[in-house]
Parts: C-alpha cells; sequence; structure tokens
C-alpha cells in the first residue's frame, strides 16, 4: 500500500525543516521504497496577511503489510503531529506561516470523511501538490497503474489536464 504526504515550509529556513521533517518520517516503522519529489515554492494561499512563500514537497512509501484503515492512519497521522510540534509547528490559526506542515494526501485506497480526511480534500486544487506528486509517481515502476489509481481516488479525469489548469491560476517553480 502507497502512502503520500505533502509538506510545507515558510518559516526559518525552510529547506532544513523540510529535510529534517523526512528524516523524522523516516523513523516510522517499516517504511520502505521512499520517493521524493523536488523542492517547489509557491505563494501562500487563502491567507488574509502577507507570507513568505512555502517551499513544498510531496513523498511516497510503503509499510509492506500495513492495512489501509482508519485505525493506521490515524496512528500514522498522530506520529506526523508529533514531528510537526517536535519541529516547532504552533497551531494558533487557519492557514497561519509555519516551520512545517505534514499532511496526508493518499492512504492507499482509503477514504475517510471525519477528524481526518483522507484523500486530502484540497489536493486537487494545489498546483504545489498534484505537480510533486506527479513527479513521485514519475518515479514509480508502475507509474501508469499508481496514475489510474490516483485519478480514481481524486475524481480526476485527467492528473495532466488538471496541472495544466491550475497553471493558469497558480504560481508553482520547481527549485531542485
Amino acid at each position: 500500500m502507497r502512502m503520500y504526504l505533502g509538506l510545507g515550509s515558510n518559516l526559518g529556513d525552510s529547506k532544513k525543516y523540510l529535510q529534517k521533517a523526512i528524516s523524522r518520517i523516516n523513523t516510522f516503522p517499516n517504511i520502505k521504497g521512499i520517493k521524493k519529489s523536488s523542492i517547489y515554492q509557491s505563494k501562500a494561499l487563502e491567507v488574509n496577511s502577507p507570507q513568505n512563500d512555502y517551499l513544498n514537497m510531496v513523498i511516497s512509501f510503503v509499510i509492506p503489510d500495513y492495512q489501509d484503515n482508519y485505525q493506521n492512519a490515524n496512528s500514522l497521522w498522530k506520529f506526523l503531529n508529533s514531528i510537526e510540534k517536535s519541529l516547532g509547528r504552533k497551531r494558533i490559526y487557519f492557514h497561519e506561516p509555519r516551520t512545517i506542515d505534514i499532511d496526508i494526501l493518499i492512504y492507499g485506497k482509503l477514504k475517510v470523511n471525519n477528524q481526518l480526511i483522507i484523500p486530502h480534500p484540497r489536493v486537487i486544487h494545489r498546483l504545489f501538490v498534484l505537480e510533486p506528486m506527479l513527479e513521485v509517481i514519475n518515479q514509480l515502476t508502475t507509474k501508469k497503474s499508481a496514475i489510474t489509481e490516483i485519478e480514481k481516488l481524486l475524481g480526476l479525469d485527467n492528473i495532466n489536464q488538471r496541472i495544466f489548469e491550475l497553471k493558469q491560476i497558480q504560481d508553482c517553480q520547481r527549485l531542485s
């Protein structure tokens, strides 16, 4: 079962926060086959006051024999929240600047809609998520089936077309 996480930072040394977060995510039991996108720079969306640009990326991995159920997803979510807190993330208000933000974008084929929502509800609206996600998918040997599965999970007809549409209205630059 393959999982996709979105990482973002716009406070302090954002590249360093992304690297530290990935190192800590790697300590989750039995993670295998981690794939990382490049880092992308984008403007902060849906904010009420000016913020620094974000650095974003997507990582993907598998956890063999890990079931795609709510209990396991919630366990991973709590682990990711502890990483955010350890890296100085404060949750004061929605869309605030942050040292690190780690979102579960896709968790196997799981669909959940309660405190934890999977797939992440705003994936299809964010170029800084879809573009690096496609980059990661293109690293997989099963990329055609992975694209089909993700399009199905996200309710997209064509992920490449959606990226093209978002490029018309959002600024997102690949840095490395």
